[in-house]
């Protein structure tokens, strides 16, 4: 185990994933800064596109591990609806299917024996879809009493894009989501 100065402690799996993300280019390291969202300039830049979809061991291992983390945190709230991946796009949505898809492995811990712990998920658009009978952000209909829902990102800061998403999905009719890193 190693503690990182959160607190957190890092198992040697989690250490063994963050290689991972460096070997794939998930994470990459600039000396001149990116410009975030916010505005705010990082040396450091969490990706999650192709670096991620190119390689599906990997991306098997990220959804693991997301869905692993919001299995836990349910857990922990006690909660008993059914877990709903909203990924952000674009980099969130396949962290949001890999998440559900490994929900599904024969034998899965994240998945108890009713499938309230099989995660779902929907998807979010980038602009509001103005044709056809669902001009919605979010494909899917909300329904608080049934579903948890979740927005994943591919990044931990509290930047621009994640405000953005609760608006559109407030605007869909979706509660409001409370932070919870996972």
């Amino acid at each position: 185990m190693m503690q990182v100065p959160s607190g957190r402690q890092y198992s040697s799996t989690d250490v063994e994933l963050m290689k991972l993300m460096v070997r794939y280019g998930f994470v990459r390291h600039s000396e001149k800064p990116f410009r975030l969202k916010s505005g705010i300039p990082s040396n450091v830049y969490i990706y999650g596109r192709e670096d991620l979809t190119d390689n599906p061991a990997f991306e098997r291992e990220i959804g693991w591990q997301v869905g692993l983390g919001v299995a836990n945190a349910m857990q922990d709230m006690e909660d008993k609806r059914r877990t709903c991946l909203i990924g952000i796009p674009t980099a969130g949505t396949p962290l949001a299917q890999a998440a559900a898809r490994e929900s599904l492995i024969p034998g899965n811990p994240l998945a108890y024996e009713n499938d309230n712990r099989i995660i779902c998920h929907r998807l979010m658009r980038e602009f509001l879809k103005e044709h056809g009978p669902h001009q919605t952000w979010v494909n899917g209909k909300p329904d608080p009493t049934k579903h948890c829902y979740w927005l994943v990102d591919n990044v931990a800061t509290n930047g621009q894009s994640k405000l953005e998403a609760m608006e559109k999905l407030v605007a869909d009719g979706y509660p409001p989501i409370e932070e919870t890193p996972v």
